[in-house]
């Protein structure tokens, strides 16, 4: 075995640039480490050019790349260590989930018995439901998690707005309710 993998941690800053650091135990013949992503787990595309590796050590080695153009959603990540034979090595496969900095989401869409609210970063106060007569039909405060969950199995098939208020603005979504 080439290298020994010790730890390999993703990580996403505050600017939503994801952080790669990794460790090696030991290393023989390692000449270069290549870092990709996928969107999908399956097809991956190379975000770091050539890092380069120990070549022989017994000691602990320290790695990292920072990714800057990350797209929003679930993006996965894996580490290429290539020999000076030009045989290789994947690492483990990790994930991160990454948002716009001010989201909100609504799922599912249609619901069925509950609707879905996830808010980042924006500074969320109140969510109200509204029919389509503009009657307030169900409210909530949202939890400090930026996440909250409204029952929906009273409500009738419909349409029905979901207003999003903070103190700066107002932003609605439409939801769809149908058992």
């Amino acid at each position: 075995m080439p290298v020994t993998w010790l730890d390999f941690e993703v990580t996403i800053d505050g600017a939503n640039d994801v952080d790669l650091n990794w460790s090696t135990a030991s290393e023989e013949n390692n000449d270069y480490f290549v870092v990709e992503r996928s969107l999908d787990g399956e097809l991956f595309e190379v975000v770091s050019q050539h890092i380069n590796g120990a070549g022989n050590s017994t000691e602990v080695n320290y790695y990292n790349h920072a990714d800057l153009n990350v797209p929003n959603g679930v993006i996965y990540y894996r580490v290429k260590q290539i020999d000076f034979d030009g045989q290789f090595e994947y690492s483990e496969i990790r994930l991160v989930h990454i948002f716009e900095q001010r989201s909100i989401v609504v799922y599912p869409n249609p619901a069925k018995n509950e609707i879905n609210i996830h808010v980042n970063g924006a500074n969320v106060e109140h969510v109200r439901i509204t029919n389509l007569a503009g009657q307030e039909v169900a409210a909530s405060q949202v939890a400090s998690q930026g996440f909250v969950a409204i029952d929906a199995t009273e409500l009738p098939n419909g349409i029905y707005f979901v207003s999003i208020q903070s103190r700066w603005h107002n932003e609605v979504r439409k939801v769809i309710v149908q058992k």
